[in-house]
């Protein structure tokens, strides 16, 4: 489709869109305006005004490009809702002035993902002014809920101006629950999840539950989560192995696992049984937990008992409170590398030894581990806690299981 203003490669509609057991691929617009005009490329695949509804279907291999302006979705852009249920949208592409939502955008509405993958998908920006967000996904206001769901693989690239979200970039809220973030790149900042609202104060929540986010890398600041929703809350999660280049900006400290920026608004932050660690700078030095404007507005951490293991973290004494007091540090978890342990989704095994086991809580009172299913039943495969008390992190050890085991990622040495 080739137009001043494209919409829609394949499926363009000025309602709702629902497919089953169907595919999108290998469609395309492209705007080829002159640099004085705005005229957009949205939804390389699939372009609706209402909602879209994916149930066991695919989009892939679209791609949504303009020459001076605009592009939004390179696979899926929707005015409204996006609901995917046992999907794939992978490997669609987008690049413009100004790209935002690589796999899928939701202009107005929220994004539910449930058992579905969004993987290999890529936006680049080719303009100094106008950045590249949400490899992935990107979402205004809506705001994110994915649950058993993985988004791998995905990328934004600034071949001019600024990127940030190679995973996810959301404007509103998010919900993880049992869902895996892994391997993401931005070339700039927030390699994994961005969660933020800039500019102004908000209400937002960020809710993380017996969830994944490793391996993912910046070419700048923050490789794992950047977030500075009003309320975040992690539970039973893991969060280990992401990089980024870069360390500082503006005197403020921006670790490459995960980052609480207090730019513009206060936080509250519940941390609880979470594993983080390994998360290190090109330079080899880890910093798994940072806090940036705590001297802004306040950072105020949940008290004991917490049960979390963080490796390494810097919160400057302006922050309002500190880490709860039961936090362990220092030594290695001895985690696996992220591979299919069992469930729907990838995760890091505790292997033995790891001080991770019989140290953390099941405050949300989980049934099973990250690995675990709604359909499941008793006895369940992947028992929370599996013993008296709950291992820390996304992966509970089932005490029947041998875990004796060398075949770990090792830490680096600690100053």
């Amino acid at each position: 489709h080739l137009a001043l203003g494209a919409y829609g490669g394949c499926v363009r509609s000025a309602g709702n869109v629902e497919l089953i057991n169907s595919t999108i691929t290998s469609c395309s617009v492209h705007s080829e305006a002159p640099a004085t005009s705005k005229f957009k490329a949205y939804g390389g695949g699939i372009y609706a005004n209402g909602n879209v509804t994916l149930t066991g279907s695919t989009v892939s291999g679209n791609s949504a490009t303009s020459a001076n302006y605009s592009v939004k979705g390179g696979g899926i852009f929707a005015g409204g809702n996006v609901l995917a249920t046992h999907s794939v949208i992978s490997g669609n592409y987008g690049k413009g002035a100004g790209t935002l939502g690589g796999g899928i955008h939701a202009r107005t509405g929220s994004i539910t993902l449930s058992y579905s993958t969004i993987s290999g998908n890529t936006m680049k920006s080719v303009s100094v002014d106008h950045g590249a967000y949400g490899g992935g996904i990107y979402t205004p206001s809506g705001g994110l809920t994915a649950s058993y769901s993985t988004i791998s693989g995905n990328s934004v690239l600034n071949g001019a101006g600024f990127a940030a979200g190679g995973a996810i970039y959301t404007r509103g809220s998010l919900t993880l629950r049992k869902s895996t973030i892994s391997d993401n790149y931005s070339s700039v900042a927030i390699g994994g999840i961005a969660a933020f609202l800039l500019g102004s104060a908000n209400t937002n929540h960020f809710y993380m539950l017996a969830s994944t986010v490793s391996g993912n890398s910046s070419g700048g600041l923050v490789g794992g989560i950047g977030v500075n929703s009003a309320t975040t809350k992690i539970y039973n999660s893991t969060i280990a192995f992401n990089t980024a280049a870069g360390a500082t900006a503006n005197s403020e400290v921006y670790g490459p696992g995960l980052t609480l920026n207090a730019a513009y608004g206060p936080i509250s932050a519940t941390l609880s049984s979470n594993l983080i660690s390994n998360n290190t700078y090109d330079t080899g030095i880890e910093a798994d937990l940072t806090t940036a404007n705590s001297s802004t507005h306040a950072i105020t951490f949940n008290a004991a008992p917490a049960n979390n293991f963080i490796r390494t973290s810097y919160v400057p004494a302006a922050a309002a409170s500190q880490l709860p007091d039961d936090t362990l540090t220092g030594s290695c978890p001895l985690l696996g590398t992220l591979r299919n342990n069992g469930g729907p989704t990838l995760t890091h095994a505790l292997l033995s030894g790891s001080v991770a086991i019989d140290h953390g809580n099941n405050a949300k009172n989980l049934k099973e581990d990250q690995r675990g299913v709604l359909v499941d039943a008793m006895p369940f495969k992947y028992p929370l806690p599996s013993g008296a008390v709950a291992d820390i992190g996304a992966y509970e050890v089932t005490q029947a299981d041998i875990v004796f085991n060398g075949a770990f990622d090792g830490c680096p040495d600690l100053p």
